[in-house]
């Protein structure tokens, strides 16, 4: 796990903490972690410089990513 993964997972439970469990809130900053991590698999696969297998790799774990933002949309619509 990298550190701003790190302090990312920390800032979920002070608000988790602060917010009293607001599922939407936590929802909602989940959303918006997975999406930075979307986005810098997205930016390293476009770099061009990765050998194919690490380039499928990558996209592979980019797609997973894709698919929980998905998942957990669908969740915080229920809650809504």
């Amino acid at each position: 796990m990298s550190t701003l993964a790190g302090i990312h997972r920390l800032w979920i439970d002070v608000k988790a903490t602060w917010s009293k469990k607001d599922d939407e809130a936590i929802l909602e900053e989940c959303i918006r972690g997975e999406k930075s991590s979307l986005k810098e698999y997205q930016e390293k696969i476009d770099n061009n410089l990765l050998t194919p297998e690490i380039k499928t790799m990558l996209e592979m774990q980019r797609d997973k990513i894709a698919k929980t933002i998905r998942q957990i949309k669908i969740l915080e619509d229920l809650k809504a």
